[in-house]
């Protein structure tokens, strides 16, 4: 051999490589939809918060782990991992916030994801929590009164009222 067949042949392994080094960082991705972190505002006290979600997708069908660094934080309904569908087939990752016996304030965590054996894919998505005081709903015989954290999702309901006699034991 000549040592430009030397070359070529060094040139064509280098490309090779590089060519199986950045098909294997394509298998170990996870794309987020959308991107970024999650946002729980005006979360009640001692209550679970709206879902949200976040479309997951990777290159390949994968098994996907789920680690949240806080107990508040639910992902995946507290599920461990999640399979995917692999490109053009994202999978649903629905996250919430439990306030039960968190005061109000504001928190901050976040959770990880990590196609399973495939530590380079591993993603980290930060959530933050605004916890407010609960609303309350009381009645009384001679009135009904509502009350509601301002700003506060407040869910509607139909409501009807009546005077209807009470019925006497004989």
């Amino acid at each position: 051999m000549n040592r430009y067949t030397i070359a070529l042949f060094a040139a064509w392994l280098g490309l090779l490589f590089l060519g199986f080094s950045d098909a294997a960082k394509a298998q170990s991705t996870i794309t987020l939809s959308p991107p970024g972190g999650l946002v729980f505002t005006n979360v009640p006290s001692g209550s679970l918060s709206p879902i949200q979600t976040l479309q997951v997708s990777t290159p390949t069908p994968a098994t996907v782990l789920v680690q949240a660094d806080s107990s508040w934080l639910v992902v995946n309904h507290a599920q461990s991992s999640f399979n995917t569908g692999g490109s053009g087939f994202p999978t649903t990752l629905p996250v919430e916030v439990s306030a039960n016996g968190l005061a109000p304030a504001a928190y901050t965590g976040s959770f990880t994801l990590m196609i399973q054996g495939r530590p380079a894919s591993l993603v980290t998505i930060n959530v933050s929590a605004n916890v407010t005081t609960a609303s309350a709903l009381s009645a009384s015989l001679g009135s009904v009164s509502f009350a509601a954290q301002a700003g506060a999702n407040v869910a509607t309901r139909p409501a009807s009222l009546s005077n209807i006699p009470a019925v006497r034991a004989r």
